[in-house]
């Protein structure tokens, strides 16, 4: 059987790709551009276009697809006559070869997935995993077939894909309004949240942050965590040193003290408390976890250090939504309370930037940082939407902050930042970037 990967190149499309070339399948794909991961397809065998063309199609091939495809491309119009898998229905199946594990949430996901997911590797249990990130914990593999009972992914809400799934446990991390591009209404996506919950086969592995205002007033029939007294796997005496946290656990009875956790940020102990109640639950034991999490080197893009310049410290985040930029500079708050923090934001897809304008502009998503640099938005493909602009965005902003077109940044903050400044850039697209080319 042979698969062919329109977009290859994707986090969730090469992590598939992976998996099916490990299960013994004739796989290519096509990209437009050549990454650090599609280098790493190459390498393990499979072809890679580096163009779309309908000469790259024939007709005994199964065509996989994500939602970014539009009808026009070239390869999608000479499939006409090939099977074709959504890349959730690919993901569907590979599942129920398995007893699946599912993270959910508006934010998290990556980190939670990648974490508990080690968490089993380092107990032995050799699990199979689809991860939207990279982390050099898992030898920066976003996917791999592994020969446990246990399949580990996160589930897209984005396009609906999550609900696909029939899995034997989750960890939901919260609830929040995005992507409602595709679900038109904010009461759709809560029903499909609550659809998504009621599919969970066991209670006993359902983990939910008991502390969502949505997650607690549904009642859900399951474990839940958080720094709630009423929480049923709870963390407490939360302590900070030597840029690790540590905290007190208690689950089923029993107090854990002195868990360390080599993350940033509270958010980031309450993903590593939901992976601990979820590994103990599944039998891994408790100093195994205790290792990992203390043993975790992160994921990239997620509060990743890059470096130094002129003594200033360079950090990279994901965050694209105003509750992860929130967390993302309460983190780096917490860490280094002292320091000068600038932060560099890259708005995100037209249609985030309208359905999420005021959230983004009030003072409480930014007040952690001292300085905030503004430059265009990444459209990921989007048209423009009338009226949201940048001029607009940085009208209703309520802190002061500064454009900075996207070509102009790298030589604005060479000239801007000293030592012991702590620089973070924030957003999905290639703000990234900035952060490479400044230590260059």
């Amino acid at each position: 059987m042979k698969y062919h990967f329109i977009g290859i190149g994707g986090v969730g499309m090469s992590a598939l790709a992976r998996i099916l070339h490990e299960k013994g399948y004739k796989v290519s794909g096509s990209d437009l551009s050549k990454t650090y991961v599609t280098k790493e397809l190459e390498e393990i065998g499979i072809h890679v276009f580096y163009n779309q063309v309908k000469e790259n199609i024939s007709t005994d091939q199964i065509i996989v697809y994500s939602t970014a495809i539009k009808p026009s491309n070239p390869e999608w119009l000479a499939a006409e006559k090939n099977v074709k898998m959504h890349r959730s229905e690919l993901l569907e199946e590979l599942l129920s070869e398995k007893k699946a594990i599912l993270v959910v949430g508006a934010h998290g996901k990556t980190t939670t997935t990648t974490l508990f997911t080690y968490i089993l590797k380092e107990g032995g249990s050799d699990p199979s995993f689809v991860i939207g990130g990279f982390s050099e914990s898992l030898e920066r593999k976003n996917g791999k077939l592994g020969a446990g009972n246990y399949f580990i992914a996160e589930g897209d809400e984005s396009d609906g894909s999550f609900l696909r799934a029939d899995p034997e446990g989750a960890i939901v991390t919260n609830v929040d309004f995005d992507h409602l591009d595709f679900w038109k209404s904010e009461e759709a996506l809560l029903e499909a949240y609550q659809t998504f919950i009621k599919r969970i086969k066991r209670r006993d592995l359902l983990f939910y942050y008991c502390e969502d205002p949505f997650l607690s007033s549904w009642k859900v029939s399951g474990v839940s965590y958080g720094f709630s007294q009423k929480a049923d796997l709870r963390a407490s005496n939360l302590r900070f040193r030597g840029g690790k946290q540590y905290f007190t656990i208690d689950f089923q009875g029993k107090t854990y003290i002195d868990i360390e956790i080599n993350l940033l940020g509270r958010h980031n102990v309450l993903n590593g408390l939901a992976c601990f109640g979820m590994a103990i639950s599944l039998g891994v034991k408790e100093d195994v976890i205790r290792i990992a999490l203390s043993s975790f080197k992160g994921v990239k893009r997620r509060l990743e250090w890059k470096g130094c310049l002129n003594g200033a410290y360079i950090y990279d985040d994901y965050a694209h939504h105003p509750e992860e930029i929130e967390a993302t500079l309460s983190a780096l708050k917490q860490a280094f309370n002292n320091e000068r923090k600038i932060a560099v934001f890259q708005p995100h897809r037209y249609t985030r930037l309208k359905d999420l304008m005021n959230e983004f502009a009030t003072e409480k998503i930014w007040k952690d940082s001292d300085e905030l640099i503004v430059t265009d938005i990444y459209s990921a493909g989007e048209e423009k939407i009338e009226g949201v602009t940048i001029e607009a965005f940085l009208e209703k902003l309520e802190k002061k902050a500064t454009y900075v077109p996207r070509e102009k940044i790298v030589h604005f903050l060479q000239n801007r930042i000293s030592s012991g400044d702590l620089v973070v850039t924030l957003g999905a697209g290639d703000i990234t970037a900035v952060s490479s080319e400044l230590i260059v």
